[in-house]
């Protein structure tokens, strides 16, 4: 009996990534050309308004977001996560 020699297929490593979950807030900030889009789960992803380019992302709470603000004043957004703690 010969042995069975498999081949794996080679997959290429994409560069894409991965769409950002629905938002539950999106803010444009016009003083700094950006826009802050926060998703329920806590993730902040930060887009540069002309070329729509992502140039930020990260997880701005371990909970739940509750609530999520616009500030004109700063140019950002407040977000209440469900524990309180204001962001």
């Amino acid at each position: 009996m010969q042995a069975r020699t498999t081949t794996r297929p080679s997959f290429q490593q994409s560069m894409h990534c991965p769409s950002p979950p629905p938002p539950h807030r999106a803010q444009i900030s016009n003083k700094y050309s950006l826009v802050y889009v926060v998703t329920k789960l806590g993730l902040l992803f930060v887009y540069d308004l002309e070329t729509a380019t992502a140039v930020y992302r990260n997880r701005i709470s371990p909970d739940p977001i509750f609530l999520a603000v616009g500030s004109t004043s700063t140019g950002g957004f407040y977000a209440i996560n469900r524990c309180g703690f204001s962001i």
